[in-house]
């Protein structure tokens, strides 16, 4: 793994990785990286982030390339700083064609940790987190999109999802781009523009649901350093599960947690107080006081009575019969998994 990197899909001649060692979740979303991320932190060869998810990777190659130091300066050190190792989950990458690229050119030694969902249950999950921002950038009912995938002639799920986006914008009930040029820079202070392949990846509930195609990038550019996790077994089986991965990376698992804390659950906002505060500190500014407040409060270890004070937790459920149609937009991707990993999809079932 070590030493320069040619690969034909990057400009230029091979570099030597910056990065030595690094631990990268790319997802997916809602099905449990937060909660892995926060138990894997804990390590003392882990150098955490600054921020959890700074969706470095999947950025263009250019910003990539040049703002490496940018990226290196969010980790800290590790107690353990002679075998310091990086961890990164970022949400963004696990869809991503870049991503895989640039942690191959860059990163030496990487190991690949992705969390899997049930799929119908992770859609309808990412459904409800969009739903409840604010304001939300989707105007549609879950229902409404499910009857237009139902609907479409297109050959394939992610096609039809495409299509179905595409008459939101026309409607209005979706923007037509949700990440901007400044997203970077409002939210992590960074130096640079913003450049993603898909603005508009979050409202693609079903497309990150069809998980096989994307793992198979990740293990075919990193082979046999791909290591796949339920959420449900993550849940279940904490300290199992927990062990192995920590094995995989080379940690020393006696070191690690092995609980699995619940974070970044899916709730409401209660009342129009509330509303207000969180709706600011999701636009918050780097630096900022309200930046400041959020991050103290993070420390002194009032988050959780914070929440429980000003939110609601909310347990969404599907209806049978919109679960049921769910589950045939998404047979093939069971059908995939079932014929070659059975044991995901006992979990799932």
């Amino acid at each position: 793994m070590d030493g320069p990197v040619r690969d034909p899909r990057l400009r230029g001649e091979p570099v030597v990785p910056a990065i030595s060692r690094a631990v990268i979740i790319p997802g997916v979303r809602k099905a449990g990286t937060s909660s892995l991320y926060t138990a894997l932190m804990t390590h003392p060869r882990i150098a955490a982030g600054r921020y959890k998810e700074p969706q470095f990777f999947s950025l263009d190659e250019a910003t990539v390339a040049m703002n490496l130091s940018w990226y290196l300066a969010l980790f800290t050190a590790p107690s353990d700083s002679q075998s310091q190792c990086i961890l990164d989950a970022s949400t963004f990458y696990f869809m991503s064609e870049w991503a895989p690229v640039h942690v191959r050119r860059h990163v030496a030694d990487p190991r690949i940790v992705i969390v899997l969902r049930d799929p119908v249950e992770r859609a309808f999950a990412a459904f409800e987190y969009v739903r409840n921002r604010m304001p939300s950038p989707d105007r549609r009912s879950f229902e409404e999109i499910v009857e237009a995938l139902e609907q479409s002639a297109r050959g394939s799920l992610a096609e039809a999802e495409d299509e179905a986006l595409a008459n939101a914008i026309r409607n209005g009930q979706v923007p037509g781009r949700y990440y901007t040029g400044s997203f970077h820079a409002d939210h992590f202070g960074a130096p640079f523009r913003t450049q993603l392949e898909d603005p508009l990846n979050i409202l693609r509930y079903f497309s990150e649901s069809c998980y096989s195609q994307h793992v198979v990038r990740w293990e075919q550019r990193f082979p046999g350093l791909v290591h796949v996790v339920t959420f449900e077994r993550l849940v279940a089986q904490p300290h199992d599960a927990l062990s192995e991965i920590y094995e995989f990376c080379g940690l020393d698992p006696s070191k690690g947690s092995k609980n699995l804390p619940r974070e970044n659950p899916t709730r409401v906002v209660r009342g129009p107080v509330a509303r207000w505060f969180v709706s600011r500190a999701i636009n918050r500014k780097p630096g900022g006081l309200l930046d400041q407040v959020v991050r103290t409060a993070g420390a002194l270890r009032v988050r959780t009575l914070v929440r429980s004070r000003m939110l609601e937790r909310r347990r969404p459920d599907l209806s049978p019969d919109t679960r049921a149609r769910c589950r045939s937009l998404l047979a093939d991707e069971y059908a995939w998994w079932a014929e070659r990993h059975s044991s995901i999809v006992d979990w799932w079932s």
